[in-house]
């Protein structure tokens, strides 16, 4: 397995932490814009509930989502071993 050097992995993280910030700061604003306005069905969880979609179906994507990553994470940090 090739070395990946130091330098791409803090090319990584950065590239990371700043995607995670602005998903974060951008959430943040359309929320508080959404509940600043008070308009029903701004805020996600209210969009959520207007389309009816089941708490259960919601959250279960949300955990596949999830398990997905940390699986892809495995499975390229150990070289294959955890899959396809």
């Amino acid at each position: 397995m090739p070395i990946i050097s130091t330098s791409l992995w803090k090319l990584w993280l950065t590239y990371v932490a700043v995607g995670t910030t602005i998903a974060v700061v951008w959430f943040g604003i359309m929320e508080g814009i959404a509940w600043c306005n008070r308009i029903d069905g701004d805020t996600l969880s209210e969009f959520v509930w207007a389309a009816h979609v089941p708490a259960v179906i919601f959250f279960m994507g949300m955990g596949f989502i999830i398990v997905g990553s940390l699986w892809l994470m495995l499975h390229f940090a150990s070289g294959g071993k955890w899959g396809i």
